[in-house]
């Protein structure tokens, strides 16, 4: 009895991780604009978001202020060229 109580609860767990890690937007891409985000230093942790931070991280958007959090992985678009020079006339 206890052990089908465990493994109920263990089961239950797992997909709700397995949820939220689906919701959560993937890569370096702003899931609002499409814009590259940066990192958010300063996001405060907290004892559950310890437990993300393995899978996600904190970002935030330049370009619209989207804040919130995107796993890990995708790959970052290349910079685009304009065409420019680098500084020099």
């Amino acid at each position: 009895m206890l052990f089908t109580l465990l493994a109920s609860i263990t089961l239950a767990v797992t997909a709700l991780l397995a949820w939220y890690l689906w919701r959560v937007p993937e890569g370096p891409a702003c899931p609002r604009c499409g814009a590259a985000t940066l990192a958010d230093e300063h996001v405060v942790s907290n004892r559950a978001s310890i437990l993300f931070d393995r899978w996600t991280v904190a970002r935030a958007c330049p370009v619209c202020g989207w804040g919130g959090r995107q796993r890990r992985g995708g790959r970052p678009e290349p910079a685009r060229h304009d065409g420019t020079s680098g500084g020099r006339s």
